[in-house]
């Protein structure tokens, strides 16, 4: 196990985020809340040999970019960001026990920082729950991961008529003839 690996515990999933002598520092993966963990070495190791939870390498989160490719305007936004991590890890890190107690100084934070608390918090997590990946600090750039839509027709889409309850599966055959139709009728009204 390392940084960014996942533990999975049933349906719940924990990224670690850091691994400082005999201590393993998760965060829940599939929440809108920022929580850590703490746990002992060897506790996840007696853990992993009970089949109480698996350890997930995370291959896909591995990403390179050149940094000196990205516009002017992503790297300064990817720079803000960065100081923003530093002193959210500067004040909590490395173990991150003082986080989610009263008076945590998180606003504090945001205001030096000239952003509201709800988008300071959301950094963090989206930075925590990667496993401290620092292109998610790239806010609004793209990295070319999904350039095309993945999303395939196969059900008629909405809810089911209520007198004609026929199907029709709309394709790329199906938008073609629509195009086809639409481009001759506009073909016919300019005439």
């Amino acid at each position: 196990y390392g940084i960014s690996d996942i533990l999975k515990k049933g349906t719940t999933r924990e990224r670690i985020i850091a691994v400082e002598y005999e201590e393993i520092i998760t965060c829940d993966m599939d929440t809108n809340k920022l929580k850590f963990h703490q746990y002992n070495r060897d506790e996840i190791i007696e853990y992993v040999i009970e089949k109480k939870i698996s350890i997930i390498h995370d291959l896909d989160n591995i990403q390179v970019i050149d940094y000196d490719n990205i516009p002017a305007k992503y790297q300064d936004i990817y720079n803000e960001n960065l100081s923003r991590i530093k002193d959210f890890i500067n004040l909590f890190g490395p173990t991150y026990r003082g986080f989610g107690k009263k008076g945590s100084n998180c606003s504090e934070l945001a205001k030096k920082h000239n952003i509201s608390l709800k988008s300071y918090m959301k950094l963090i997590l989206k930075y925590f729950q990667s496993g401290c990946n620092n292109n998610v600090l790239y806010s609004g750039f793209t990295t070319g991961l999904r350039t095309t839509s993945t999303r395939k027709y196969e059900k008629k889409v909405g809810r089911p008529g209520k007198y004609n309850n026929y199907k029709c599966i709309v394709d790329s055959t199906v938008k073609e003839q629509f195009d086809d139709a639409i481009e001759s009728l506009l073909k016919s009204k300019k005439r």
